[in-house]
């Protein structure tokens, strides 16, 4: 090749990466911009492609009978699917990396892929705790950061300093991290989040709150399933919530690729069902437990309720439990 050409080329190659890195900047700068429910934003680094989902911030029913309402003050984004091994395991073996020296990372697990039906690199991650996933959730921000360019500010920290091992013997200051209320970094969801996520359908009257005939899920059903509710199983059950769920009735006793069950009206997947999701507060006030939502490939129609919340603790490491992660 002449040097003039190869010259050409290079400049060539370098207006590309100028073009693409500018309309992800712009996509970014897009995400503060205003929005409407349902909305896509990808990011894609090292390979890997997740995409988030917005939810605008409304007023909504919570528990099983709808009996109780929430606000949620603030718009955020979640992620349209559970975590997956895939995305987990570049950002871990990253942030474990023994170069890294001083902001290198530490976790209680390694994570595990699926072990049944389809591409396993696409289950969601499982066998990680709390923890894990507080901490993976500070990796992520800081991977991301590190090949994008961008600077999102890690979420978490313990006497304003980011955490970065999720081990036992760092048990105390893992348990007891706040979140930065500054930092638009990546997060696990907290379950308030979770909730709204899995009831919105629309705001026909394009007010704060989503309580109208048609606009939610009721607590009793599953995620997507506007039909009836998902238990008690009776005469007036839905016949169709499996659907939308993987769960102990239909998952052959594995978690599933994520996008293979039916999404919910906002295009978000696995809100009920494959892996039970940790979420960021602790159950019912008590810092020993964590909740969980969701229910899971193991577990049966009765814990697939929108409206049920239950607990784990933050060193259980179940074959069962995952997590999706939102963001500012």
């Amino acid at each position: 090749m002449k040097k003039s050409s190869f010259i050409t080329a290079f400049f060539i190659v370098c207006y590309i990466i100028f073009i693409f890195n500018s309309c992800e900047t712009s996509l970014m700068e897009k995400e503060d911009a205003e929005q409407s429910a349902g909305n896509l934003a990808a990011y894609s680094a090292g390979g890997v492609t997740f995409n988030m989902i917005y939810v605008p911030a409304v007023s909504y029913f919570t528990g099983t009978g709808d009996s109780g309402t929430m606000f949620i003050s603030g718009s955020y984004w979640i992620a349209e699917t559970e975590v997956t091994y895939e995305l987990w395991n570049v950002v871990y073996l990253w942030a474990a990396d023994s170069a890294r020296g001083t902001g290198r990372y530490y976790f209680a697990n390694p994570g595990t892929m699926g072990d049944g039906f389809g591409d396993k690199d696409l289950h969601p991650v499982t066998t990680i705790n709390w923890r894990d996933a507080v901490v993976w959730c500070n990796a992520l921000t800081e991977w991301y950061n590190a090949i994008k360019g961008s600077n999102f500010g890690c979420v978490y920290k313990y006497d304003d300093e980011t955490v970065r091992d999720s081990r036992d013997s760092n048990a105390a200051q893992c348990d007891a991290v706040v979140q930065d209320s500054n930092a638009k970094g990546f997060r696990i969801q907290t379950w308030v989040q979770w909730e709204l996520a899995a009831r919105y359908i629309n705001n026909t009257n394009n007010d704060s709150t989503i309580t109208g005939t048609g606009e939610y899920y009721p607590g009793d059903h599953v995620s997507g399933d506007t039909t009836a509710y998902c238990y008690p199983s009776d005469s007036g059950t839905s016949t169709v919530f499996g659907n939308y769920a993987w769960y102990d009735g239909n998952s052959g006793g594995s978690t599933h690729a994520v996008k293979t069950a039916v999404k919910n009206a906002l295009g978000i997947y696995d809100m009920c069902g494959n892996v039970v999701e940790f979420c960021f507060e602790p159950f019912a006030g008590n810092n020993a437990y964590r909740t969980v939502k969701g229910g899971g490939y193991m577990w049966g129609a009765v814990d697939l309720r929108i409206g049920a919340s239950y607990f784990s603790v933050p060193d259980e490491d179940d074959s069962n439990h995952g997590f999706r992660i939102v963001k500012k």
